[in-house]
Parts: C-alpha cells; structure tokens; sequence
C-alpha cells in the first residue's frame, strides 16, 4: 500500500519538477552562480577567520603568559569568528535550496553540493 503512496506522490511531482526545469534561463544560471559563488566564497572565508583567529592566539599563548588587553582581543577575535562561521554554515544549505527552489537543474547545483578538493 504504501509503495502506492509513494509512486503516486512521485508521477504527482514529476511533472511539476520538468516544467520548473524547462523555465530555467541563462539570467538565472548567471544570477545563482554569483548568489552561489559568494555564499561559498564568504564560507571559505569564515573557516580561513577561525584558522587564523586560533593559530594567532595559540601563537601568542606560547610566547607569552596570556592576560590583559591582547588576551582579551585574541579570544574576542576567535569568538567572532565561530559566530561569523556560524552565521556562514547555516546559510549554505538555505541558498542552496533557495536555487533548489527556484527551479535549478541539478547537474547545475552539482558543483557546489560536491565541491572539489582543495
């Protein structure tokens, strides 16, 4: 019964996703891979903020006795940085289902669902 359901639910939402996929247009690839590069590019660079944050103060923790102003500084900066990759991870998946929603094609999302290695 439930095999029913499902491949009902399936020939229901077929040919939604076709016509979605049909209506897709160069404006709009160019349009997402700007919103998607930068979405990625502000990702990379909130990961590379923490990296830097950490190894400055682990840096500065090893030259000298952590206290005052600088330690304050330094774990303020880390803080800041967890926040800003929080802020970053959390909106990845939503712009990509945003382009998801709007009618993306899915070897057009591939790339950034399943981006390279550095």
């Amino acid at each position: 019964m439930s095999l029913r359901i499902g491949l009902l639910v399936i020939a229901l939402l077929a040919p939604t996703s076709l016509a979605l996929a049909g209506d897709w247009s160069e404006a709009d690839s160019a349009h997402w891979k700007v919103t998607l590069d930068e979405a990625h590019d502000a990702l990379l660079a909130a990961r590379q903020q923490l990296s830097q944050a950490e190894y400055a103060y682990q840096d500065w923790r090893q030259r000298h006795r952590p206290r005052g102003a600088k330690k304050a500084d330094l774990v303020s900066g880390i803080e800041e940085a967890k926040a800003n990759l929080a802020d970053a991870e959390e909106r990845w998946p939503e712009v990509l289902e945003m382009a998801r929603q709007a009618g993306a094609p899915p070897g057009f999302l591939r790339r950034y669902e399943f981006p390279a290695s550095p």
